[in-house]
């Protein structure tokens, strides 16, 4: 094997790229239908905490849809975000209770 500076790049560092990978396998099995982070987690091989973590920052960069109070009897449940009519834009509001939700 021969390596040289032309045929390397740089893919970021290590936490970047594994933060990348997991949003890869939790996208690959996000569905139409709501589904809570543990579902999720044990779908994508990954730990339920880390799949709450990556869930809220593709949430808030818009990648996902977010439904729910995220409280005990009223979890929040995560699907794939499906863009409605010609914009795939929606309002995206905070509650009083500080939590953010988007409508489209």
């Amino acid at each position: 094997m021969k390596l040289s500076v032309e045929d390397c790049a740089v893919l970021g560092t290590v936490k970047e790229t594994k933060e990348a990978s997991d949003k890869e396998a939790i996208a690959a099995v996000l569905t139409e239908e709501g589904q809570s982070a543990d579902a999720i987690a044990q779908a994508a091989g990954l730990p339920a905490g880390t799949v709450r973590v990556r869930l809220e920052v593709m949430f808030k960069d818009r990648l996902v849809e977010r439904s729910g109070g995220g409280k005990r009897g009223n979890p929040h449940l995560w699907s794939k975000r499906i863009p409605h009519g010609n914009s795939s834009l929606g309002a995206e509001t905070k509650s009083a209770e500080g939590r953010w939700t988007s409508e489209l």
